[in-house]
């Protein structure tokens, strides 16, 4: 009895789609990095020293703490009041616009919080609005 015989197949790996996957890879990482470079602006800032100048007047506080709330030269704004807030800038201001208001933001605190703050600080007509930031000394 002759069996027949199943007919050899030559085993062959096609490569094409494998070196076309590695191609595309190979363009994707060369090119991701220029990308994200080309969005960067790089500025000189230039430097200075500045002398301690003595200030005539003190400068409005106003603080928000992580939860929200709002102080204002160390006193609390109850429930964070719009209208409280801004009679108190006005009152400790003594209409004087041109003081300025130093904005102490914790860092763990909303983006919309910040923002709503400045608004009414702009809003009431508040010329000299500065962010307080906390500055790292960089050792050389």
């Amino acid at each position: 009895m002759k069996f027949k015989r199943p007919n050899k197949y030559d085993l062959i790996i096609n490569t094409a789609p494998l070196v076309d996957v590695v191609f595309l890879l190979l363009i994707f990482f060369v090119i991701t990095p220029i990308l994200e470079n080309s969005n960067r602006i790089e500025i000189n800032l230039p430097n200075a020293t500045v002398e301690q100048v003595e200030s005539s007047f003190q400068p409005l506080e106003v603080a928000i703490e992580r939860d929200g709330g709002v102080f204002v030269n160390g006193s609390p704004i109850s429930n964070s009041n719009q209208m409280i807030l801004i009679k108190e800038l006005e009152s400790l201001s003594g209409g004087d616009m041109s003081k300025p208001v130093v904005l102490y933001a914790d860092g763990e605190v909303s983006h919309q919080s910040v923002v709503n703050i400045m608004s009414i600080i702009k809003n009431i007509g508040f010329e000299g609005l500065q962010l307080a930031i906390e500055s790292e000394r960089v050792s050389n």
